[in-house]
């Protein structure tokens, strides 16, 4: 069973494992995003103001820090929208419907923004 929590920083062992697994996902499944993509997460889970959105991310994950697959969503709470950046999916688990559980969490978290 997976469980899809948000992860607010990478301030905590547990968080700042989850984005390592997060960026090999990235790096897997998006192999022309540059690696400052991925390198660049912490910093826009912690300093919100400076790229103008509120990061959120969320991480399907069995187990404490066994990261299968994440979802990186932009809000904007001025213009009241959400942009979904990337969801992903580790590679050995493509195809199950963990992208679409991913999705709907992120739908339901863009309904509730507003």
């Amino acid at each position: 069973m997976f469980r899809i929590r948000r992860i607010f920083d990478g301030l905590s062992p547990a968080n700042e494992k989850a984005i390592a697994r997060i960026r090999e996902i990235l790096k897997e499944q998006f192999p022309g995003v540059s690696p400052e993509e991925g390198e660049s997460i912490p910093e826009k889970l912690r300093n919100q103001l400076k790229y103008g959105f509120q990061t959120i991310l969320f991480a399907a994950e069995k187990g404490p820090g066994n990261v299968h697959g994440f979802a990186l969503v932009l809000h904007d709470p001025i213009l009241k929208f959400c942009y979904l950046d990337f969801v992903a999916v580790a590679g050995r688990d493509a195809g199950g419907g963990l992208g679409g559980i991913l999705y709907e969490r992120v739908r339901k978290e863009a309904l509730d923004l507003g």
